[in-house]
């Protein structure tokens, strides 16, 4: 038996016969040796190593998270060991992420036993190193210590407290959005209101958020933008420096519903009328619906407020409430929280069709010439069509009545029905439940 490569550590010898180590160690250190056998039948080798003395140590580095742009530390920590003085143990410290965290920028201070580490993120990068600090003694021996060093862009955020407002009391577990300007369908960030209806949104970078608070099914409440009625309207809360936004409070309330029936004239029900509400200068209704075989109907789950009521249905003329053939005529419905507003009812008289063909001179159609249907003494249109490509048109659904009549194309002289170019000496053309046809116009150049 032999040592053929390495050495043992002082006090230790290897027995040539036996291959047995024995001794005592004199010498702290770590040794690494390889040792040979050897026999009539060839040679073999062991590689190993004995480490004698006590290792030194250093108490522990706990995780930490900072924001871009500052550095961690100083952090204090102790070295220690039982063989040696602090003085003569050495600190390292190493990144393992050298585009985050260059082993360069890791400073370790001190020469007793209370060191320090500050550690310095390269410029403008964010994310999560892993930092080993490693003290090594005069013989090679050494103890680490790891923790991790996260990086983030620091953020900001917004909190509230949502209450009933008939009551003012808590609104438990209301689901809370925040949406940047960029979001579509889904938000930046969200948070759920905890017993007290308080909560609080993290995480919010710097820009504008639109918040909406959308309760819980069983509160029977509705959900409501912060500071407007709609995603548009409603008031922006910015974050600046990651600053933190209190008092975005909302003030639930409760739906409103709206009911009545659709008849005919002569009071018959009107099955499958269509009924919708429209908010005051709105193109699109906000609610629709459809009345039943008795001509009922009615809408819940309504935001309160002030609504245009509208009445259609197949072979009979729009009526607005309150019995107005247009909506400019028509009695604003105003719907309370909470309560149900019925007796809106309309009774829907037999429609009257207009038709007709507008031609150039010699008879040839005039595609896509404009048809104005005019209220006598109105100044913007009742109805408007366009003819065909062989010049027709019609125009349904028209209450029985008084109505002027303009044509006009591109390239031809505008002219009001019968034959007259200014509206002061148009005919007046009177219409009954049914089909009115013949209502031509010939346009020159």
């Amino acid at each position: 038996w032999s040592v053929t490569s390495g050495t043992l550590p002082d006090g230790l010898s290897l027995d040539p016969a036996t291959g047995v180590l024995s001794g005592t160690p004199t010498t702290a250190g770590l040794y690494g040796f390889e040792v040979t056998a050897t026999n009539l039948f060839g040679s073999g080798s062991l590689a190993d190593s004995i480490e004698t003395g006590a290792r030194p140590g250093l108490t522990a580095l706990t995780d930490a998270v900072i924001a871009v742009g500052t550095s961690s530390g100083p952090r204090g920590f102790i070295v220690y060991d039982d063989e040696y003085l602090p003085a003569d143990l050495v600190v390292t410290a190493v990144s393992s992420d050298q585009t985050l965290l260059p082993d360069a920028n890791l400073s370790v201070t001190g020469t007793g036993s209370l060191r320090s580490l500050t550690a310095t993120p390269a410029a403008g990068e964010t994310g999560v190193a892993t930092v080993t600090v490693t003290v090594t003694d005069p013989t090679g021996l050494s103890s680490s210590s790891s923790f991790t060093l996260a990086v983030v862009v620091p953020s900001g955020s917004v909190s509230g407290t949502v209450t009933r407002a008939s009551d003012g009391t808590p609104v438990d577990g209301a689901l809370v959005l925040a949406y940047a300007p960029s979001d579509v369908f889904l938000p930046t960030a969200s948070a759920i209101t905890d017993i007290g209806g308080t909560y609080t949104i993290d995480g919010l970078a710097d820009g504008d958020y639109k918040v909406i608070v959308g309760p819980p099914s069983t509160t029977g409440l509705l959900a409501a933008w912060y500071g407007g009625t709609t995603r548009a309207t409603a008031t922006a809360v910015t974050i600046t420096g990651a600053s933190s936004t209190a008092g975005v409070d909302q003030a639930l309330i409760a739906p409103a519903a709206v009911a009545g029936t659709v008849t005919t004239t002569g009071g018959a029900p009107l099955a499958d009328a269509t009924v919708a509400l429209y908010p005051p200068g709105a193109f699109a209704p906000a609610h629709t619906t459809t009345a039943g075989p008795d001509g009922t109907w009615s809408i819940e789950g309504i935001t309160p407020g002030d609504y245009d009521v509208a009445f259609t249905a197949a072979d009979h003329s729009t009526a607005w409430f309150d019995g107005a053939t247009n909506r400019a005529g028509g009695t604003t419905v105003t719907l309370t929280a909470g309560t149900t507003a019925s007796g809106i009812d309309a009774q829907l008289a037999p429609a009257a069709t207009i038709s007709g063909t507008v031609a150039a001179i010699g008879g040839t159609g005039i595609a896509g010439a404009t048809v104005d249907v005019f209220l006598p003494g109105a100044f913007l249109p009742y109805r408007s069509t366009v003819a065909g490509v062989d010049g027709t048109w019609s125009i349904a659904q028209l209450p029985p009545g008084d109505y002027q009549l303009r044509f006009r194309a591109g390239g031809y002289t505008t002219q009001w029905w019968n034959d007259t170019v200014l509206r002061s000496t148009a005919t007046t053309l009177t219409i009954s439940a049914g089909t009115t046809s013949g209502i031509d116009a010939t346009l020159t150049p």
